[in-house]
């Protein structure tokens, strides 16, 4: 499944054609959507009632995110699609590991430590980035749009672009 991109690709342009800073700007090449697999967990937690946390979770890397459960999916995509790298179960430990030690944070705070539950949905999507490609005086670079948010996708997803190039290969 595929997610649906909510960033249109003219609004994507212009956030990167955007004048940042007082250097030199540098020429913006192409802008192509491509997609990332992620494992989306839906997690029991008592809080101290029971609720739902959706867990995200990138295919390649493992960066942790929270999903929002909200998005509209599609059976194909327009843009370039990677593979999974990761595997489920170890995709399923790290991410009930990482928001274990976020629960352990928050309940060390409010003196209550939530507690993890269940697992009871995963899932296996395809999300999308809009990626610009620039020419710098000496060298290319790119940056990342999160093509649902809109925002600028940081250097964790940089690297995690990087490694799903590299097994394209």
């Amino acid at each position: 499944m595929f997610i649906k991109p909510l960033v249109s690709k003219e609004t994507a342009r212009e956030a990167f054609l955007e004048k940042r800073g007082f250097f030199r700007k540098p020429v913006l090449e192409r802008v192509e959507l491509v997609y990332l697999p992620y494992y989306v967990f839906t997690v029991e937690v008592s809080l101290p009632e029971n609720r739902e946390v959706h867990l995200g979770l990138d295919g390649i890397e493992g960066v942790f995110s929270f999903f929002n459960p909200k998005v509209e999916l599609a059976e194909e995509s327009p843009g370039e699609a990677f593979d999974f790298i990761l595997p489920p179960g170890e995709a399923e430990k790290k991410a009930l590991e990482e928001y274990r030690w976020m629960v352990i944070r928050e309940g060390i705070r409010k003196k209550s430590p939530p507690e993890v539950k269940e697992v009871r949905e995963r899932k296996q999507v395809k999300y999308p980035y809009w990626v610009g490609y620039y020419r710098r005086v000496e060298r290319y670079d790119f940056k990342m749009i999160d093509a649902v948010s809109g925002g600028f996708a940081g250097i964790k997803m940089r690297r995690v672009l990087l490694k799903a190039f590299e097994g394209k290969r």
